[in-house]
């Protein structure tokens, strides 16, 4: 079940993502090892701050995009509200349903895949 997208951001920028998702009303909910914003997409963003949590900030292996579907129209938008700079990275289709669509990830050792969850993971 879909129901975040994490980030890993300095403790600098948490700070200013959390202010612009206060300024779009958006709830914040800061904890001691990572804040969740909720969003009116129906899912959350999770802002990480701890590298620990990573497997290694020196793969070869990075998420390039990432293609969800949604109900309502407005995420790219408001996602550049929210973190002060364009996430070109991620897209947004109108649909039925809340899900992860497909992910593109730069250095993945296998062919075009379908997750359980129907996720199309490719690799580029």
């Amino acid at each position: 079940m879909f129901d975040h997208i994490g980030f890993l951001v300095s403790g600098k920028e948490q700070g200013q993502i959390c202010e612009n998702a206060d300024k779009l009303n958006w709830k914040v909910d800061k904890g001691e090892r990572r804040t969740f914003i909720a969003t009116p997409y129906n899912f959350r963003i999770e802002l990480q701050t701890n590298t620990d949590v990573v497997d290694s900030l020196n793969s070869q292996i990075k998420l390039q995009e990432l293609k969800l579907e949604t109900k309502k129209a407005g995420l790219e938008s408001d996602l550049l509200t929210l973190f002060g700079k364009s996430m070109n990275r991620v897209y947004s289709e109108i649909g039925d349903v809340v899900t992860i669509k497909e992910a593109v990830i730069n250095n993945l050792i296998s062919s075009p895949i379908v997750d359980p969850n129907g996720v199309r993971i490719t690799n580029k």
